[in-house]
């Protein structure tokens, strides 16, 4: 009974603190949401994640894959359409009011995932409830969250798979790291930097994470073959692009430094 309302007591304060990053990014996005230049042509990651929604796969052979985030939007945006549209400010700059705030429903959910990740893995290192939070809304107030949060891209579910990632390694939670490694490869392609840091330092013996590795890795390339069928992209073509952004490696460095 104790153990019992001990997970209850837990499971209503991730509830809170997962409504409270929602209220502290959802205004912030809103406004971006609202007031953003909505050009595809400055910005072709929009296009490409909207055309996902409408079930369009012939875009980029790079974001073409990254069909989680669209799709739930594309759900929500079936469901919930009409009241959305009705809803619509005169002055939306976008091209879909009630598809792109179903993408900022969806990402603002994940954002508020990835705040409480962030709390957690503060709490993991001894930081103290007030130090976390300090910490969490540290994170959720940068510019680049409210960007993701606020616009029709999928970058929320990859900073979810690298907050699990981090959590994982330093509580030791193969529950987490289980689905790091399987929804890692569908976030974005980039999850190949972050695959290493779980092999090597998560607590998972080794010959286990390879089999969640090859699982994960069939599901994965499975899926893109399928889809191909649907575009004029090939795999093959897909994987020389996804291996021409190495050489974007040492401008990024330059940059970070």
């Amino acid at each position: 009974m104790n153990l019992l309302l001990l997970q209850n007591k837990t499971t209503a304060k991730h509830l809170l603190l997962l409504l409270f990053c929602f209220a502290i990014l959802f205004g912030p996005a809103y406004t971006l949401f609202d007031s953003y230049n909505y050009d595809t042509v400055a910005n072709p990651d929009l296009e490409s994640y909207l055309g996902i929604a409408h079930f369009d796969f012939n875009q980029s052979p790079i974001r073409k894959y990254r069909v989680i985030v669209p799709l739930l939007a594309s759900g929500i945006h079936y469901v919930f359409g009409p009241v959305f549209s009705s809803l619509a400010p005169y002055t939306f700059p976008g091209p879909d009011f009630s598809l792109c705030f179903s993408f900022l429903i969806v990402n603002c959910l994940f954002m508020s995932i990835f705040g409480l990740l962030v709390y957690q893995y503060c709490k993991a290192y001894g930081v103290s409830t007030l130090g976390a939070l300090v910490g969490l809304l540290s994170v959720l107030t940068c510019r680049w969250a409210s960007y993701i949060a606020g616009l029709p891209l999928v970058d929320s579910l990859y900073l979810v798979v690298i907050g699990m990632t981090l959590l994982g390694i330093k509580t030791k939670n193969s529950k987490l790291i289980f689905l790091a490694i399987f929804i890692g490869p569908w976030a974005k392609e980039s999850f190949v930097f972050v695959a290493p840091l779980i092999f090597f330092f998560s607590s998972v013996s080794k010959p286990k994470q390879l089999v969640w590795f090859i699982l994960s890795g069939v599901l994965v390339f499975s899926f893109r073959y399928y889809l191909d069928t649907f575009s004029d992209t090939t795999t093959a073509m897909a994987l020389k692009n996804d291996l021409s952004l190495v050489s974007k490696i040492p401008d990024s460095l330059r940059r970070l430094f």
